[in-house]
């Protein structure tokens, strides 16, 4: 194993490169943010001076990406010395080093998604793009979804968005009834000027039904493709519902990828 440092950069994106789209968000980590913070780490497994797989560090998660299943001794120690709070990487991955840690997880799988045409939706509303004063009210909506609140405490997310929106590496939008209430939000979480993650969709319980999150879901995508941007986004594997949605808008399923989050 070799702890990495900022020459090894273009080694982990070339090694990366043809399955970019399936791994985008340590892609697009490595390639905006590198290392050098506080937070960001690397490190390469070599097997008779091949590369094999690389471990990424993006603050509280770990993704690790190799062309073939891939779980040694010295990952696992890695995996228990850092003990992140996300571990992402491919299924066969994900499945391995499961039976090697310790601890509570919570396993989730999810399709990788795009689309390359123009999405419609049934409705159409005011959407527009989120500043930062809407950031805790997004939080306190996107708490309310399962897939963040099994991940994120309040203040922890506030902090995240924040971040992200300052650095600009990725874009808000906010939808707001006639009394200012959020009552949905989308957003990019990352964009460089190839690709862009697109997430954080929720709706308002109330208000679910009403084609809010089509809406806001096609005008998202449709923006980031007349910017000559793929966008990318994952779908949990067992949520039908949304599955049947995206499918019905036209998007195109193109693999997978899980991930585990620590409990305990």
């Amino acid at each position: 194993m070799k702890h990495c440092n900022e020459s090894d950069i273009k080694t982990a994106l070339d090694f990366i490169y043809e399955d970019r789209l399936l791994n985008f968000y340590m892609y697009m980590d490595i390639e905006e943010c590198g290392i050098t913070d506080e937070g960001l780490d690397m490190w390469f497994f070599e097997e008779d001076s091949e590369l094999k797989a690389i471990a990424y560090q993006y603050y509280d998660c770990i993704h690790i990406y190799s062309k073939e299943l891939f779980c040694t001794d010295e990952l696992i120690s890695l995996l228990e010395e850092r003990k992140p709070k996300v571990i992402a990487s491919s299924i066969e991955n994900i499945d391995e080093i499961l039976k090697h840690l310790e601890g509570d997880f919570l396993y989730e799988s999810n399709h990788i998604i795009t689309a390359d045409k123009e999405l419609h939706a049934r409705e159409s509303f005011d959407i527009k793009p989120a500043v930062e004063t809407d950031i805790p009210d997004i939080a306190s909506l996107m708490l309310k979804a399962d897939i963040y609140s099994d991940v994120y405490e309040y203040d922890k997310l506030v902090s995240d968005l924040t971040r992200r929106f300052k650095d600009g590496f990725g874009r808000m939008f906010v939808i707001r009834d006639d009394e200012g209430k959020l009552i949905a939000t989308n957003a990019t979480n990352a964009e460089t000027d190839e690709l862009a993650v697109i997430g954080g969709l929720v709706t308002d319980p109330s208000m679910r039904g009403k084609g809010l999150g089509s809406s806001i879901t096609a005008s998202t995508w449709n923006l980031v493709r007349r910017e000559g941007k793929t966008g990318l986004a994952f779908l949990i594997t067992t949520n039908e519902k949304t599955i049947s949605v995206h499918k019905k808008l036209g998007f195109k399923f193109i693999g997978y990828n899980a991930r585990i989050i620590r409990r305990d």
